[in-house]
């Protein structure tokens, strides 16, 4: 049996940008996934909360928290990762695709919508564990966002799509296993999301793959994943007006 622990410098792992971005995304890079259990320190900075189990599916490792005093104590192999903090780099990208494309066999499958109309559904518990959860509700970091952003005039945007017979669905990410939301965006062409942890699958998506992000641009967080991944990027803001001439565009090209 091999075991690691790992700490890091901080920011919210379990929430589902940073723990695709500064866990996944970082600890494929280290390949961390040759190992049989990892342990964390069980506090805000280091928790990945309720994606362990996805963390454990990918990595094929045991994901264990435990306090401060037992990891400081345990000797182990160790290893202190650094939030990314927008500077992506695009061999980590790809290593990371790779990787997951391989771990669930995901090819081309026409099948699949080439437009994702992403939607958001009612707050999402991100951590079970009460004292964790309570400490997050303090620090206002409890939430998946649905209570401050969401595609204004969504019903006009389905509209549009199906009056020119576009092929797209609507996704509610948060009902979709992880494998699934893989393959999802591996074979879309074109994904429309308000800015929020969604659009951080993009960096699954084949290259080219047209992102638009709506709602007025809060930072360049996806903005700089997806050009560092590859893809065409938009930002248009939230007026429906906008939202489908850009998709307008994009089709006529």
């Amino acid at each position: 049996m091999k075991f690691i622990k790992i700490d890091t410098d901080g920011s919210s792992k379990f929430q589902y940008p940073h723990f695709l971005v500064d866990v996944l995304m970082l600890e494929i890079d280290k390949n961390v996934f040759n190992y049989d259990v990892v342990y964390r320190v069980k506090d805000l900075r280091n928790t990945i909360g309720n994606f362990s189990k996805i963390y454990e599916e990918v990595m094929e490792v045991q994901n264990v928290e435990i306090s401060r005093e037992e990891f400081d104590n345990m000797w182990v192999d160790e290893l202190f990762t650094v939030s990314l903090r927008m500077e992506y780099k695009k061999d980590m990208i790809d290593k990371m695709k790779k990787y997951i494309l391989k771990r669930y066999k995901i090819s081309t499958d026409n099948s699949y919508p080439k437009v994702i109309l992403i939607e958001r559904d009612d707050e999402v518990r991100l951590i079970n564990d009460k004292k964790l959860h309570h400490l997050s509700v303090k620090e206002g970091t409890n939430h998946n966002g649905k209570h401050k952003r969401e595609l204004k005039n969504i019903e006009e945007v389905k509209n549009f799509l199906e009056v020119k017979k576009i092929d797209y669905e609507c996704l509610v990410l948060e009902h979709i296993d992880f494998k699934k939301q893989v393959e999802y965006f591996y074979n879309a062409n074109m994904i429309i999301g308000v800015h929020g942890g969604g659009l951080t699958n993009c960096i699954f998506s084949q290259e080219n793959t047209v992102v638009i992000e709506t709602e007025p641009k809060r930072d360049e967080y996806y903005s700089k994943l997806a050009l560092c991944a590859g893809m065409k990027y938009y930002s248009c803001g939230e007026e429906t007006e906008n939202i489908i001439k850009t998709i307008q565009r994009e089709i006529d090209d």
